[in-house]
């Protein structure tokens, strides 16, 4: 009974550490600061980061959605990308932006997003619907990438060979000159 009794309000009093506002925090963190208890000041302000990054992740998310479904792609990424640097394990933010460098053709980050939200969810179902294109088109530009670079180099190998065969043996000259001669030009 007095276990459950202690699990109970372990429960109680972390979710309501956690209900905290981030300004609540924030203002506890410079008063502990003040009163030089800085390692439990620095802890709450931590915390006061940690949740108002995830709180404005989701509004992050949410202003990338409006921007996607108005057809702004360029304003809908660098959404979607803050939403995913404040809290790297929101995964609705990560499917979007992944599949959105998909559609750009950034199947490098697509890739990458991809592999990141399979390992956070690995049932997850959207990104599963065009992961494998994008690792599809993603070898086919390094193959393309890898044949236009063998090309120039083989290029540039040609073009050598070509200065090196075309070039006529320069000639050494001599350069006579008299005594006379040396001495009006002071050689």
């Amino acid at each position: 009974m007095c276990k459950k009794y202690i699990a109970v309000l372990i429960c109680i009093f972390s979710t309501a550490l956690y209900a905290q506002d981030p300004e609540e925090l924030t203002l506890e963190g410079v008063e502990l600061g003040r009163k030089q208890k800085y390692v439990e000041s620095l802890q709450k302000l931590d915390e006061s980061m940690q949740i108002y990054n995830v709180r404005s992740a989701k509004t992050l998310h949410n202003i990338g959605y409006v921007y996607e479904l108005k057809g702004d792609i360029d304003k809908a990424i660098p959404a979607y990308e803050e939403a995913v640097r404040r809290n790297p394990i929101q995964v609705p933010s990560l499917e979007r932006l992944g599949y959105l460098y998909y559609k750009t053709g950034l199947f490098d980050k697509a890739v990458t997003i991809g592999e990141q939200v399979l390992k956070i969810d690995p049932k997850n179902q959207e990104v599963i619907k065009w992961l494998p294109d994008a690792y599809k088109q993603k070898l086919i530009l390094q193959a393309q990438a890898q044949a236009e670079k063998q090309a120039l180099q083989e290029e540039k190998k040609e073009v050598k060979e070509q200065e090196a065969e075309g070039k006529p043996e320069e000639k050494k000259r001599i350069l006579y000159a008299t005594a006379e001669a040396m001495s009006r030009i002071g050689y």
